[in-house]
């Protein structure tokens, strides 16, 4: 079956931290747990202060651009539209980058790339 998404992102955020890169997860990818309708609560909540669905899960501040990476699964995978959507609006700016990586070893490397 491979990892779990969110093992995928810890993964890039301990290579973030032990490379003194700052990064930040968006809300929209953390597993917030609980019931059905606690967690229905707690996203629309979310969403009244500002969470846009589909926004990338990570963003790295690097020394030219901000880079934002929507991180999925290596295997078993959807992208959804509003994720590509906030690849394509994010992408319209010079000063950042937004990318989709299939696992922590992918995006890892896009990172590497970015900081040449």
């Amino acid at each position: 079956m491979g990892k779990l998404e969110k093992d995928e992102q810890k993964d890039v955020i301990k290579y973030c931290k032990a490379n003194k890169i700052p990064v930040v997860a968006s809300l929209n990818g953390v597993n917030i747990g609980g019931s059905r309708s606690k967690i229905a609560i707690t996203i629309n909540s979310l969403k009244s202060q500002g969470m846009a669905v589909g926004f990338p899960d990570l963003m790295m501040f690097l020394k030219d651009k901000i880079l934002f990476i929507e991180l999925k699964r290596v295997k078993d995978y959807v992208i959804k539209d509003n994720q590509r959507e906030w690849i394509d609006k994010i992408n319209a700016y010079e000063y950042a980058d937004a990318i989709i990586c299939h696992g922590a070893e992918e995006a890892i490397k896009k990172i590497e790339e970015c900081l040449k």
